[in-house]
């Protein structure tokens, strides 16, 4: 990937660096500022105007970002900094995941991909500890930021599930909220997250950079019987994903210092 990953280094003067890259470091500035998510950052003409270059040079800026996974163009409406959403890894369970996104991007959408019963596999039936080959309700699916994908999502579930609740209400809704109302309510999730980089798959489907770094969510949820109810994996790509973990540190051991000068 050529694109550069963040902000270029601020010692860099003017003088030196090439056109595309002074441009280019305004456009992070612009970002730094917050917002041009849903209004577009100014166009290659206007930039052209405004420094003195050629278009192909503002192109060659934005290319970079492009490239670094900050930026985005829609056609007809211009270049829009990428949403990057944030989930608090102690507030996940029981809360519905459109109203806590809705607060950090202004459009949040999910598309279904695949939604049927299936028979488990090896690995997934040891997990809800049925047999292999029992049937299972599977929910595969991306979810959008400000039209950007975000999370691609595999789920596990009891099969009832697939019985009483259409693929429409996954939509728009939280997994959460519609196992809910069938009952079956997770008290307890556990969340293994590990890092990857993004194979033509991802790169396709999440639309990010080839090679790209992505995070990957292994979860399983269990309700007040220690039942597991779901079990499933989400891909972020990291650019427009992260996680935030607040722990209370109840004890802070110090060790005594060395005896003696420290000279």
């Amino acid at each position: 990937m050529t694109g550069l990953s963040g902000p270029p280094n601020e010692t860099t003067t003017a003088k030196r660096e090439p056109a595309y890259v002074h441009i280019e470091r305004h456009l992070w500035g612009l970002l730094a500022e917050g917002g041009r998510v849903s209004a577009p950052l100014p166009g290659e003409v206007q930039l052209a105007q405004q420094f003195g270059v050629s278009v192909m040079t503002v192109r060659q800026a934005y290319n970079q970002l492009v490239n670094a996974g900050a930026v985005v163009r829609v056609r007809s409406q211009g270049t829009f900094a990428v949403p990057h959403v944030t989930d608090d890894l102690g507030r996940m369970t029981g809360r519905s995941y459109p109203d806590e996104w809705r607060k950090q991007a202004s459009d949040v959408a999910s598309e279904v991909l695949q939604y049927a019963v299936r028979e488990a596999p090896k690995h997934i039936a040891t997990r809800f500890q049925c047999a292999e080959g029992a049937p299972l309700t599977y929910l595969e699916r991306l979810r959008f930021a400000n039209d950007q994908p975000v999370a691609w999502d595999t789920r596990w579930m009891p099969v009832e599930m697939y019985e009483a609740v259409d693929r429409n209400v996954l939509e728009t809704s939280s997994v959460f909220s519609a196992m809910g109302r069938l009952g079956f309510v997770p008290t307890l999730m556990q969340s293994d997250i590990s890092a990857r980089q993004a194979d033509p798959i991802h790169t396709k489907i999440l639309n990010c950079p080839p090679d790209s770094a992505l995070l990957v969510r292994a979860l399983s949820c269990t309700d007040a019987d220690g039942t597991v109810i779901l079990v499933g994996t989400s891909i972020y790509p990291a650019a427009r994903f992260s996680f935030r973990s607040t722990t209370p540190l109840t004890e802070l051991h110090l060790e005594e210092p060395p005896s003696g000068s420290l000279d």
